[in-house]
């Protein structure tokens, strides 16, 4: 089995407790220790990106997210920045056909988190499958993700579904 290769885009304090959670999924659920790898880091200067990187043991950082959307290593990303860019990060990865792990909330309303289902959607049309997933924001404690499953830390499983109600607008 392939690793799964994740890019993480952002790296304040949800950024680390996530590189910490990665490390630390393979063993919580019996998996390969190399199930997956942390390619790459972004964060918005390049010398917090470089040190970000030395500290999570990945060799590639950067200061444009866009540069770990074009690498063929990575198949996810988990976003992890302020969430008024979370609408511009989350469809541009899926454009570019990666699985998009996005720290809560969403969106800042919910015609923008309307949108970024409707990049995911179309974005599904073209490439195989990406998914979207917003998570639980409850990562920092052991007990928090021994409750949840892979799926739910968007390892696998159907991470995106239109809710039954109209979208705005409609």
């Amino acid at each position: 089995m392939q690793p799964l290769g994740i890019a993480l885009i952002g790296y304040g304090g949800i950024g680390r407790v996530h590189a910490m959670a990665y490390r630390d999924l393979p063993f919580h659920y019996g998996l390969p220790a190399d199930t997956i790898r942390l390619v790459g880091v972004a964060t918005t200067r390049r010398e917090t990106a470089e040190r970000a990187a030395r500290e999570i043991g990945c060799s590639v950082w950067t200061d444009d997210y866009r540069t770990l959307l074009g690498r063929d290593d990575v198949q996810a990303v988990d976003i992890c920045v302020p969430n008024f860019w979370h609408e511009e990060i989350v469809s541009a990865a899926a454009q570019a056909g990666k699985h998009i792990y996005c720290e809560k909330p969403l969106a800042m309303d919910a015609a923008q988190a309307w949108r970024m289902v409707q990049a995911v959607e179309e974005a599904a049309s073209i490439f195989a499958s990406p998914r979207l997933c917003c998570g639980p924001g409850s990562w920092s404690t052991k007990a928090s993700r021994a409750s949840s499953s892979p799926s739910a830390v968007g390892i696998t499983g159907r991470a995106i579904s239109r809710p039954r109600s109209p979208s705005p607008g409609a």
